[in-house]
């Protein structure tokens, strides 16, 4: 009957092809419907289950049936202990082997990230199929006789409900589809090169002698080459990553349903605990005290780098900023660009990229510098787990995920970094940030497994954050001497600004990228973008929030989102949006208990135990309390919450001089969306080049129950 309406109600002044996709439209609805309908009967079934096996007794589940006394519940034909000392008992006992195997099968993944290889996958694979048999075989029992949400101990209730809350699980055919997805995306993301007939690069991690593509978008002055480096990395891993990402979504929609959620997005947001309504408004608030700062950030950086590449290139008159030219493969980060931009060259460079290297800085130096700086706050020196364990440099003739990652390997002793270091102040403030997650996971590893994370998801990347940003101050760096000492009132005067030029360009420039990015991954889960227009609604997003457009046309074929870590590797945005609020939130509290006076961006704690005091308690609770209520106990304000006043506050100087530097050279802040043209290329590139000598194609082989050790690794 409705096929039959649509089409009477298609007039007869409609073409075919017009009634003919009124008619695609609602089978398309239908099957959607038909989805939703089928993941409302695997529900349905579960709960069956649990009660089938409590109704072969005669009652429900939690109640004293077949003759099972108080306190006691029938489960496989026995009445066994279900009150809460039986479920502190259970939970102890299955967190000994919990911990077992999330290390066996974390353990088995950081190799084959490290080396990636059939026999590698293989082996991951083992691993967590080993976890799957016998997670399954030990979680029923708890949820058929523990009514955990009842319980009278709160903290016990907690940890049943980090357990319990969201494990339901898909079924085998769609659970293998979304595993061999996400294999996929990995080894795309993790194998990808881009080539001509010179050469082959790797993303990050250069071979000796050689250059890597990051390597190109930091620092090359070549518009072109800056092209062919973004857009031949959205041609041989965007494309390539489309369909699978497509399925990713499709079965992580499914899996958040089964869950209770309306998609995944919203299973994101709740790691906030918090409404959806007052999270999302709260966030889109504190960005509007920030965007005034990135309007003028961004007409000054188009107008500097119209200097380097040509105003043929950079429209001034309100344009956009071409993609390809940011400062990394994503325009994420902008500290790549501060060689172009740095308000004034002949002061102190707080860029010690050189200083590093005339030093002598390797890898191993530049980590046991990050160590001692956590030990002169009192805190813990990584153990001889992690220098053995870990990789901090690209191995040879080795394929291999360089991404810098922060592994906590799940048995409370074996944390490691996984990244391929280049010898510049980027990667010494990477190396503090993810030493901040490694100090972060020995601080609560004596909390049980539930709650071995941060407060929320943005704690634990602020938690990395807020040691990069005193590492990257003047006062530090002269310190550990990195930076020459101190000049007259107005050398320091103009240091001050090109160091908040820095910071900014990290800190600034990534807020309306990062809320931009998950609001669209939010649209492309809730379907209010439908998948075949993914990259037209998010290159409007783009334009839009971002005033950046892309450098060259964009189809439906590729997947520009994907083409970045955090995306192809289901990692929420938006701890990087919150952490970067949290940390300046974090760095007052920290510079008042060391007794700092002065503005905040002149607060360095390095050798304040006061500090480390303080970041003991915070990091210690692990995920054991809600996040609201530990940022009230460590700020001592129980109005405290998600704050960008002090963001804002510590910018000022720098925006002020924005202000007058823009108005100075004649700059009009702002940019018109619609101004989308891109500068002509040759459309002929070459991106495979060299690199079709040593190109295999991508496994297909699923990995079985990975999603469970993603808590364990931060990005």
């Amino acid at each position: 009957m409705k096929f039959f309406g649509l089409l009477l109600g298609c007039g007869l002044s409609q073409t075919l092809d017009e009634r003919v996709a009124i008619l695609e439209d609602a089978v398309m609805q239908q099957h959607k419907e038909i989805d939703q309908l089928k993941q409302r009967l695997t529900k349905a079934e579960t709960e069956i289950s649990v009660l089938e096996s409590s109704l072969t007794c005669g009652g429900a589940a939690f109640h004293d049936v077949c003759g099972c006394a108080s306190g006691y519940a029938y489960y496989q034909g026995e009445c066994v202990p279900s009150d809460e000392s039986a479920a502190r008992a259970w939970i102890e006992e299955f967190n000994v082997d919990y911990q077992f195997y999330v290390h066996d099968a974390s353990d088995a993944y950081f190799t084959y990230e490290t080396n990636i290889t059939d026999a590698n996958l293989a082996a991951a694979g083992a691993a967590s199929a080993r976890f799957g048999a016998w997670y399954s075989a030990h979680i029923p029992h708890a949820i058929r006789v523990f009514d955990w949400k009842n319980f009278e101990d709160p903290l016990l209730k907690r940890q049943f409900s980090k357990l319990l809350g969201n494990s339901n699980s898909l079924n085998a055919e769609d659970s293998a589809a979304l595993n061999n997805a996400m294999n996929n995306m990995n080894k795309i993301y993790a194998s990808g090169t881009v080539g001509d007939a010179d050469r082959c690069v790797y993303l990050e991690g250069a071979e000796e002698g050689g250059v890597a593509l990051e390597g190109i978008m930091a620092n090359s002055v070549d518009y072109n080459e800056r092209l062919w480096s973004w857009l031949g990395w959205r041609t041989n891993v965007g494309d390539a990553l489309r369909p699978h990402f497509e399925t990713y979504v499709e079965m992580k929609n499914k899996w958040a349903q089964v869950n209770g959620f309306e998609d995944y997005g919203q299973y994101w947001r709740s790691d906030y605990e918090m409404p959806e309504d007052n999270f999302n408004d709260m966030a889109v608030t504190e960005y509007e005290k920030i965007e005034p700062l990135y309007v003028q950030l961004h007409a000054y950086v188009r107008y500097r780098l119209g200097e380097v590449f040509g105003n043929d290139i950079f429209d001034q008159d309100a344009g956009l900023l071409p993609a390809n030219v940011l400062g990394d493969m994503w325009g994420r980060f902008w500290t790549g660009l501060n060689q172009f931009v740095v308000p004034y060259p002949d002061a102190p460079d707080v860029d010690v990229t050189e200083e590093l290297k005339a030093q002598g800085y390797d890898a191993k130096k530049m980590f046991e510098l990050s160590d001692d700086f956590f030990k002169s706050l009192g805190l813990e020196r990584v153990n001889e787990i992690f220098w053995d364990k870990s990789v901090i440099e690209r191995i040879p003739d080795v394929e291999m995920v360089c991404h810098p990652t922060a592994w906590d390997m799940g048995n409370g002793e074996d944390f490691r970094i996984k990244m391929c270091t280049d010898i510049n102040m980027d990667y010494l403030l990477t190396i503090h940030h993810e030493m901040g997650h490694i100090q972060y996971d020995m601080q609560y590893a004596w909390q049980p497994p539930q709650f071995r994370d941060g407060g929320n998801e943005g704690f634990h990347e602020a938690m990395g954050e807020v040691m990069a940003m005193n590492v990257a101050t003047p006062e530090h760096l002269r310190a550990i001497g990195l930076l020459g000492p101190a000049g007259d009132e107005e050398t320091e005067y103009q240091t001050t600004i090109n160091f908040l030029m820095f910071q900014a360009l990290q800190q600034v420039a990534t807020m309306p990228f990062t809320i931009m990015m998950e609001n669209w991954r939010y649209a492309s889960f809730n379907e209010s973008i439908t998948t075949d227009e993914w990259m037209e609604k998010f290159w409007q997003m783009k334009n839009e929030w971002v005033g950046v457009k892309a450098p060259a046309e964009r189809t439906e074929e590729s997947a520009d989102p994907a083409a970045l870590y955090h995306i192809a590797n289901d990692y929420s945005m938006m701890r990087y949006y919150s952490r970067t609020i949290y940390q300046f939130q974090f760095q007052k509290v920290l510079c008042d208990a060391c007794g700092h006076t002065g503005p905040l961006y002149t607060c360095d704690v390095y050798q304040c135990e006061a500090a480390g005091d303080k970041l003991k308690i915070l990091m210690g609770k692990g995920s054991s309390q809600y996040w609201l209520d530990q940022l009230h106990e460590f700020t001592g304000d129980d109005e405290a919450t998600m704050n960008a006043d002090g963001m804002r506050d510590y910018y000022q100087p720098l925006m002020d001089w924005l202000v007058a530097e823009n108005a100075r050279l004649g700059i009009t802040p702002g940019w018109d969306a619609s101004k989308t043209e891109y500068h002509p290329f040759d459309e002929n590139m070459d991106f495979v080049g060299k690199c079709a000598e040593n190109k295999a194609a991508p496994s297909v082989k699923p990995l079985p129950f990975a999603d469970f050790i993603q808590q364990y690794i931060k990005a």
